[in-house]
């Protein structure tokens, strides 16, 4: 604001303290994403096959644990591991009861 309480024209921005200037953005962390390989394992467990949700959720666990500051999804990748497990032991109980028959 100027003398007159009228705004600037370009007011520059303000740090966290109200200082004026250049704002530090070393400071500020990059917004946490959701792990693509999380969701696709909770996908291809039912849909596609098993051990490749099962493979997949695992990688995405690994990837979110070794990197907790970028990534989340934690629970669509244990997820992705329990129902790729019951869609493994389902296909392999189908798998058995077609070549029983």
């Amino acid at each position: 604001m100027n003398d007159r309480g009228q705004p600037e024209p370009y007011d520059p921005p303000r740090d966290l303290a109200g200082n004026k200037g250049k704002i530090d953005l070393d400071d500020d962390p990059l917004p946490r994403r959701m792990n693509f390989q999380a969701i696709a394992g909770l996908v291809a467990g039912p849909v596609i096959a098993g051990p490749l949700g099962i493979v997949l959720s695992a990688m995405a666990l690994k990837q979110i644990n070794a990197h907790p500051d970028i990534y989340f999804g934690r629970g669509a990748a244990i997820a992705g591991i329990v129902v790729g497990s019951f869609a493994t032991l389902w296909q392999a109980l189908w798998l058995w009861a077609l070549i029983a028959s």
